[in-house]
């Protein structure tokens, strides 16, 4: 899905939970989106779970735009109900990574990077 959207300079992100897109990370960024699935959890199936996906778009020159997650991420992600968070390994900066694992362990939320 993501590498099908890097053309349209959309795509560093999206949620998925039992193999349904919940949503897309567009213009508005990591926190809108997150912020979208929050406020309409209640009316999507399912109504918890799924994993937030950060990753470099395709052909995405990083020295302009550099994927990122923090903190506030990981808070964003527990409002929005998910339990998991997969990241592109080696192109996506975890800022404070200390808080960002303590905050992703209190929260129960599994972190994981692959290529």
């Amino acid at each position: 899905m993501l590498d099908a959207l890097a053309p349209q300079d959309v795509g560093q992100g999206c949620v998925v939970a039992d193999g349904l897109c919940l949503a897309i990370e567009a213009l508005y960024g990591t926190d809108a989106m997150l912020g979208d699935v929050a406020r309409h959890r209640a009316e999507r199936t399912p109504q918890h779970g799924g994993v937030f996906v950060k990753r470099a778009k395709l052909g995405q020159d990083l020295r302009a735009d550099l994927p990122a997650i923090g903190p506030d991420t990981i808070a964003a992600a527990q409002a929005a109900g998910l339990t998991a968070i997969a990241l592109q390994a080696g192109r996506v900066v975890v800022l404070d990574r200390p808080a960002v694992l303590a905050a992703a362990e209190a929260a129960q939320i599994a972190i994981w990077a692959a290529p």
